[in-house]
């Protein structure tokens, strides 16, 4: 922009009084300019904050004109002005395509991320790690799978005896399906109205400190079928161990009640009935056993962590 145009403009804008112009001319013309540089800059930005001394300089010319009463539509056209002058969508620079690529991928994203924060509000540091590998060039609308992330499956609820008190009502106990990512496969998010509970892209420090709780099951399989079948097997072998344990221990009380009436005399009336179902002889042994595979079972599903036994092409879609 050249100072004759700008003042050919600003002669136009005052054409009712030239002393105004004149006096007009210096404030209009450094805003028209400053516009024009703050266009520039605009237009080939790159990066947050590149443009800012131009935007800071078009402010104090506009706050100068306001102080000398122009009015705002005189200035308004000095900046449609200053914008004209200058080829090019600002819209479309480097910088904004950024920023719009930012915005896309985060709501590609949200609906993973709002599935992940509600299964594990205490993750919520994680956030920000959630948002990658997404829209990469190997999966432009999905993430892209790699070492160390995890897709979530779903969970098992069990409820967990108390060995040790009997009367103790059961614990309900979670478990969660833990799938591993494969590197270059693409996991497309979930939508938000799919109702789904698979979740992709979970750190591997999420699936550990799940772990550490005895509440995370590391799949062989990349859909958890064959981890589920076998979870479903050692949780009913569990189920029928406790049933098993609470047997005998009456069985051996039974017994045991029996065996003083026989060796203290004295000691009269009826035997003791033998609940059905106990084992014709070797009953201690028979409790010792069943005791020790319910405390094994235990241990091997809530404290350990439960981990399926390795099965053929288990990670093959």
């Amino acid at each position: 922009m050249t100072p004759l145009r700008l003042t050919a403009l600003i002669t136009a804008l005052f054409a009712w009084n030239p002393v105004q112009a004149h006096e007009t001319e210096t404030c209009l013309m450094q805003v028209a300019q400053a516009t024009t540089q703050l266009q520039e800059c605009q237009v080939r930005q790159a990066a947050e904050g590149e443009c800012d001394a131009s935007q800071q300089k078009l402010d104090r010319f506009v706050a100068r004109c306001v102080e000398q009463q122009h009015p705002e539509s005189f200035i308004a056209r000095a900046m449609a002005y200053g914008r004209a002058e200058v080829a090019g969508d600002p819209a479309k620079s480097p910088y904004q395509v950024q920023l719009a690529k930012a915005r896309w991928k985060e709501a590609q994203t949200a609906p993973n991320i709002a599935l992940f924060l509600e299964v594990f509000p205490q993750f919520e540091a994680v956030r920000q790690q959630l948002l990658e590998p997404y829209g990469t060039s190997v999966c432009p609308d999905a993430y892209e799978g790699r070492a160390g992330r995890w897709v979530y499956m779903g969970d098992a609820i069990m409820l967990r005896h108390n060995l040790m008190e009997l009367e103790a009502q059961p614990e309900q106990r979670t478990l969660h399906y833990f799938a591993p990512e494969q590197p270059g496969h693409c996991y497309p998010a979930p939508t938000a109205d799919a109702g789904s509970l698979r979740i992709v892209n979970i750190p591997e420090m999420v699936v550990d400190d799940v772990a550490r709780r005895g509440a995370a099951i590391r799949c062989l399989s990349s859909d958890c079928s064959g981890d589920r079948d076998s979870l479903k097997a050692e949780y009913q072998r569990y189920q029928a161990a406790y049933r098993d344990y609470r047997l005998l221990i009456d069985c051996v009380e039974a017994e045991r009640r029996n065996s003083r009436r026989v060796n203290f005399k004295g000691f009269g009336g009826a035997p003791v009935p033998i609940p059905e179902g106990c084992p014709p002889k070797d009953v201690e042994t028979a409790y010792l056993n069943t005791k020790g595979l319910a405390e094994s079972l235990d241990e091997r599903l809530f404290e350990r962590g439960f981990r399926p036994l390795p099965q053929a092409n288990s990670l093959q879609d």
